[in-house]
């Protein structure tokens, strides 16, 4: 007999409805091992039983404990949509269209109980627009794709802020997706606790000195115990709100604006005989790097994901009167960058004597480490680094975010940094109480091997 355990209540109609949780407890039937006789208890969402008591959907997973989907999916059909959307809107998730339409659709038809439709032959039709008699041989868009889905889930899950009461899985082998409970009751005691034998008093006065100092140590564990739980309950939970809440808090929209892909001119960059602008120079002033489109879209992603209209633009055509009007995000180095931080503490400055750029401490009065030359090989590079500053500018009354890298590879960790919530909360576990309300600049690094960079990490931060 195999054993099930029930993490399911009663539903309106006397069935059994995810949602409701018996802590600990096994279920009230039991199936018997291998296949049921007969296909009368197949379920719709295939490899599922019906629960003998009736009428609840039973999926009997090897090696697992089993779960109990409802007749009426309703009361929680909710919070497994609200999971769904947490996770199609979070970074693993909202660049990849492919995955996220897959995910979507499998979630969607098991719902609405057609996962016995769940096939690839279906799935490449309905969600990737393939011919009804496309050959699935040849064609492995679905595989490739649910394989991708279940490695983001995978890290998406990873992450501890994800560590939510539903989880979606997608199983290897299949497409129905699996919603689990995640439960972590105690076990019940074989016997309730009156029924246990109780010891004797000890009335050994020797015996009670002794224990003092084991009964202080334990005092003093139980009181760190409280302190350590007391921070980390304290703790913001959402990184990424805490950063970008004082930014758009109120705002109907915001500016994203890039700036130009070179920083001097370039030779061949006079303008035409009559003064105007030529073809060239029309091109050239459109161009972006490839990094900086990259943090575009994740800024632009994350901001829309939280409802926020965003006013996609080039940092040549922002004027300060937009400025005035709504919050901005300036990506790379542009005359707005560079006008908006004059004065801050750290600043990007160009030699172009030298051909360098570095990042300058005002206060500090001697040279920075974090400089990079234009003219040395990208390969004899090790390190890229970035200024991510956000303050309120006192002439536009306004909050503006500047990413500043000095090469591609600062600017992309720039935009890493600002939309992981990992890497965010290393910055506020080392921020002063009430950082999320004053003005701030982060000079972060990210090391180079053989062109590949690493995780970017804190160098330095004010506050003020």
């Amino acid at each position: 007999m195999t054993d099930v355990r029930m993490l399911a209540g009663l539903d309106r109609n006397g069935g059994m409805a995810i949602g409701e949780s018996v802590p600990g407890a096994k279920a009230t039937f039991s199936l018997p091992d291998g296949p049921s006789p007969g296909n009368s208890n197949q379920s719709p969402l295939g490899g599922s039983r019906r629960d003998p008591t009736g009428g609840s959907l039973v999926r009997v997973v090897a090696g697992t404990d089993s779960q109990i989907i409802g007749k009426e999916l309703a009361p929680d059909q909710e919070a497994i949509r609200a999971a769904l959307a947490l996770i199609v809107t979070s970074h693993w998730f909202r660049n990849t269209k492919r995955c996220r339409d897959l995910l979507e659709f499998v979630v969607g038809e098991t719902l609405a109980g057609r996962g016995n439709e769940l096939t690839e032959r279906n799935i490449g039709v309905l969600v990737f627009g393939r011919a009804p008699d496309y050959d699935t041989n040849d064609d492995s868009v679905v595989r490739t794709s649910a394989l991708e889905v279940r490695k983001r889930l995978a890290q998406y899950y990873h992450e501890l802020e994800h560590e939510t009461a539903v989880r979606i899985e997608l199983a290897p082998g299949g497409y129905v997706p699996d919603f689990r409970h995640e439960v972590n009751a105690p076990p019940r005691s074989e016997a309730p606790l009156e029924a246990q034998p109780a010891r004797e008093a000890v009335s050994d006065p020797s015996s009670a000195r002794h224990s003092r100092p084991a009964l202080w140590a334990a005092g003093a564990l139980v009181v760190a115990g409280i302190i350590v739980a007391t921070v980390w309950l304290l703790r913001p939970s959402d990184p990424l709100s805490t950063f970008w809440g004082p930014i758009y808090k109120g705002a109907t929209g915001m500016i994203v604006a890039v700036g130009a892909g070179q920083i001097s001119p370039q030779p061949g960059d006079a303008p035409a005989g009559n003064g105007d602008p030529s073809t060239l120079d029309v091109v050239r002033s459109d161009r972006a790097g490839f990094a900086d489109a990259v943090v575009l879209a994740q800024v632009t992603g994350l901001l829309e994901s939280r409802g926020k209209h965003v006013d996609l633009r080039r940092a040549s055509s922002v004027t300060l009167d937009d400025l005035r009007r709504m919050p901005a995000v300036f990506v790379g180095n542009s005359p707005w960058t560079e006008r908006l931080s004059a004065g801050l503490k750290y600043q990007v400055q160009h030699d172009a004597v030298a051909g360098t750029l570095e990042i300058v401490d005002r206060d500090a009065g001697a040279p920075t480490p974090w400089r990079i030359n234009f003219m040395a090989p990208y390969s004899e590079r090790s390190q890229d680094w970035a200024v991510i500053t956000r303050f309120r500018d006192p002439r536009t009354q306004q909050i503006a975010l500047l990413l500043c890298g000095l090469g591609r590879d600062g600017t992309a960790a720039a935009g890493e940094f600002i939309s992981r919530p990992k890497l965010l909360d290393t910055l506020i576990r080392q921020a002063p109480p009430g950082w999320e309300r004053k003005n701030f600049q982060v000079v972060i690094g990210v090391d180079l091997i053989h062109g590949n960079a690493g995780p970017p990490h804190v160098l330095a931060t004010y506050f003020w």
